[in-house]
């Protein structure tokens, strides 16, 4: 195909326009999404080192992404690093502490790390706000 200069320009400015709103949009290259999209593939396949280190790779691009500091924390947690799993998702807790998954994992956190008030106390927060609807939590068997 012969495209044309004027055609060429057009596309270029075309494409330079889309970018530019993408940017103003708050779109950015890295912005840690593919990192975290990455990170679930490793932690789906049980590659709990490589997981951890791509939501820690997105964490760097997105410090604030409190998905990436809960499944981060999970991996810690499941690699036994319980004091580092603490200590990531009080993170997220910062963040968002009424989110259910925050709020869950970090009683499950609580309670590997021997601190039963703060487990039970998270546990029966996160199941007074099911039984006060202000949750919903679907569970498959």
């Amino acid at each position: 195909m012969n495209f044309s200069p004027s055609f060429v320009h057009n596309r270029v400015s075309a494409i330079s326009l889309a970018a530019a709103l993408a940017v103003l949009a708050g779109c950015n290259p890295k912005d840690g999404v593919r990192e975290y999209a990455d990170g679930m593939a490793a932690y789906e396949s049980h590659s709990l080192e490589k997981a951890g280190k791509l939501f820690s790779k997105c964490l760097v691009y997105a410090p604030e992404n409190v998905d990436a500091l809960v499944m981060l924390a999970r991996v810690k947690c499941e690699r036994g690093e319980i004091s580092d799993a603490s200590e990531t998702i009080a993170k997220a807790v910062a963040l968002d502490p009424n989110a259910p998954d925050v709020a869950l994992l970090d009683a499950e956190i609580a309670l590997y790390a021997g601190d039963y008030t703060r487990a039970t106390s998270r546990f029966v927060a996160v199941a007074d706000d099911e039984k006060d609807g202000r949750l919903e939590i679907t569970v498959s068997v």
